[in-house]
């Protein structure tokens, strides 16, 4: 029987160290490849938030004027959050952020058939939701959890700003 020496072994991967490194290297930048390809481009945070005060249902700020969720997206409003956050010093603009977040009504099923039932018989229907969705996809530039800490600090601000107005 024949024995291999440990210094045999050392010398015979020397001599290989090149294909060594090859294969290692190849094979690192495709599972860095694979996991680019494979993890979504995004992730969605989602929140609920609902608005109570007298004269929303009417579709109007506690002044009186016309109400816009979309105020909740200004630039006023994420670019303070991204300050409170410190991702403004990643880089990240505003105007990025704002076309990442949708804000959609919540419109309870109930109100919903009333309203098709009034406009099948011809009549005009007009609801003010007072609760949204609002979703903002998290891009690659941070982590979900950032993402999480931004939209809950978006709605913070939007708070202090709404009650800052009115």
């Amino acid at each position: 029987m024949e024995e291999i020496s440990l210094k045999e072994v050392i010398v015979a991967i020397w001599k290989g160290k090149w294909i060594v490194a090859i294969v290692t290297i190849v094979a690192l930048a495709l599972t860095g490849i694979g996991t680019i390809l494979v993890l979504p481009e995004y992730k969605n945070v989602v929140a609920v938030i609902e608005l109570n005060y007298p004269g929303i249902e009417l579709g109007q700020n506690p002044d009186g004027s016309q109400f816009d969720i979309r105020q909740l997206k200004s630039p006023h409003v994420i670019e303070k959050a991204l300050e409170e956050t410190e991702l403004n010093s990643l880089g990240i603009k505003s105007d990025e952020i704002r076309r990442n977040i949708d804000i959609s009504p919540i419109i309870p099923e109930d109100i919903a058939k009333r309203a098709e039932n009034m406009i099948k018989q011809g009549n005009e229907f007009t609801y003010f939701p007072s609760e949204f969705i609002v979703t903002y996809k998290v891009n690659k530039a941070f982590s979900y959890n950032q993402g999480i800490g931004l939209l809950e600090t978006i709605i913070s601000e939007y708070k202090k700003y709404f009650y800052s107005l009115y």
